[in-house]
């Protein structure tokens, strides 16, 4: 089955409640929270089913690699599922609250897939399943701990940066490069202004949030000129830039594998010179910089989980 669909259904079965508050308040007894684990046992049913499936696929209208109505209702899923966690751990049975930050991890890598977008909704997700394991399994027995690492180890793949690269660059070419070549010849200007256009405030702009959206239109002018420019306003010249900035995501996707070698970061540093003439690379390296550490961060957090597991265990200490 596609794990997708039955994320739907959770979705839509998920109870009301303020899943973020009741997670700080696991520690007693809540009827709040007894309640509200009641009230999602048929979503929390469907959440196990779809962390068991190997294909999640979003469907097409999922542009971005996600939904848009996914991103909300995917992390209250989480937290539910953490509350039961948090609440089986509480009472004493480990194995079912690690079962339960498990399958958050499965969640997030299963939205981690794609170009970044996912990964910067799915990591987090995950997150929340990686840090709290990492409080519990440090404090468990050998044997549980050794059956926790085996039921890691049979968790999908942690999602690989340098696919999200692959995605990303085949996003540009669907979404810039082949819309440049559709340009007619000439002036450019009013094709290139509506793939780039300007921020437009809202009519009930607050006035604390009026500078800010200025400084938005001012940096999204100064980018226009700067791409319009670089183009020198004609089609060919679009069509140089991307070309050039599709030919270095293979760099930037050997970079994602060697992201902390000096060979990495050579290469990473050789294109930022090739985007000081071309403003395309240079939005396409500030994309994949707020990626690397980001994503560097929470392999390491997963990893760093993974050495704890194979460790020995409390008994005898």
């Amino acid at each position: 089955m596609n794990a997708a669909d039955l994320y739907r259904k959770a979705f839509a079965c998920l109870p009301d409640g303020d899943f973020y508050d009741l997670a700080d308040r696991v520690d007693g007894d809540d009827p709040e929270i007894a309640h509200t684990l009641e009230q999602g046992i048929e979503s929390l049913a469907l959440f196990d089913q779809a962390v068991q499936c190997t294909e999640c696929d979003w469907g097409p209208e999922a542009v971005l690699g996600i939904p848009d109505d996914a991103s909300i209702s995917v992390g209250r899923l989480a937290m539910l599922a953490c509350l039961r966690a948090e609440e089986s751990i509480r009472r004493g049975d480990d194995r079912a609250g690690l079962d339960d930050l498990l399958a958050i991890m499965t969640l997030g890598w299963h939205l981690a897939c794609g170009i970044y977008i996912p990964h910067m909704v799915g990591l987090p997700i995950a997150n929340i399943g990686v840090t709290k394991a990492t409080e519990v399994v440090e404090r468990l027995d050998s044997a549980t701990r050794r059956a926790f690492a085996d039921k890691l180890d049979a968790l999908p793949p942690f999602p690989s940066l340098s696919l999200a690269v692959r995605a990303e660059q085949t996003y540009y070419r669907e979404n810039y490069r082949d819309k440049f070549a559709t340009f007619a010849d000439g002036s450019i200007d009013e094709e290139l202004r509506l793939m780039y256009p300007t921020p437009v405030p809202p009519d009930d702009l607050d006035d604390a949030l009026v500078a800010i959206f200025d400084a938005m239109i001012h940096e999204s002018e100064a980018r226009f000129e700067q791409i319009l420019s670089a183009t020198g306003g004609t089609r060919m010249g679009s069509l140089t830039l991307a070309d050039e900035t599709l030919a270095a995501f293979d760099t930037l996707i050997e970079i994602a594998d060697e992201s902390e070698t000096p060979a990495g970061a050579i290469k990473l540093a050789r294109l930022r010179e090739q985007a000081e003439s071309n403003p395309l690379l240079a939005q396409e390296l500030v994309s994949f910089d707020g990626m690397l550490p980001f994503w560097t961060g929470s392999r390491q957090a997963y990893e760093h989980l993974r050495s704890l597991a194979v460790e020995e265990g409390t008994e005898g200490q």
